[in-house]
């Protein structure tokens, strides 16, 4: 396919994901990426299922198959807070981003509310509109605890 193409070729490949896919599909595009973007939102199964509508098995089996056998992954973890910014939700993804091979890095992104406007121009309503962004300090700490642990940790995706 175009990615083998496109590595055969030296050229960078990557991979975002949010793991909600057929596992062998996403096995084998990931075999031709250099790098894998993989989203975690919420450790909690009943949790994820009550905010995003599905059960997050899939996610986390595809991530632990994928964690055995691709070498270079990049856990996304957005932080909204009174969503997934509690402390449980925290220690249980950082316990699992350190058990798990293949996790090179741990990239905490900060909530924004830029799709408000787009879920407004589909004439939809956006949950989280009232959710307010994380402060910097908040995110200074749980970057912190990350890293005690032993994570590579970003802030924004930037080192």
């Amino acid at each position: 396919g175009v990615a083998a193409a496109l590595q055969a070729n030296g050229i960078h490949t990557a991979l975002d994901t949010c793991g909600f896919a057929p596992t062998e599909a996403l096995l084998q595009v990931a075999s031709h990426m250099d790098l894998v973007l993989y989203d975690l939102k919420l450790m909690d199964e009943a949790r994820h299922r009550e905010m995003t509508g599905e059960s997050n098995g899939l996610i986390m089996t595809n991530l632990q198959a994928l964690a055995a056998q691709h070498p270079r992954i990049w856990l996304r973890v957005p932080i909204v807070p009174g969503i997934n910014d509690d402390a449980a939700n925290l220690a249980a993804t950082a316990q699992f981003a350190v058990q798990t091979p293949g996790i090179q890095r741990v990239d905490l992104l900060p909530y924004h509310a830029t799709g408000v406007a787009k879920f407004g121009r589909l004439g939809l309503h956006y949950r989280l509109e009232a959710v307010p962004p994380p402060s910097v300090e908040q995110l200074d700490v749980i970057a912190q605890d990350f890293r005690a642990q032993g994570l590579n940790v970003t802030i924004g995706g930037r080192p």
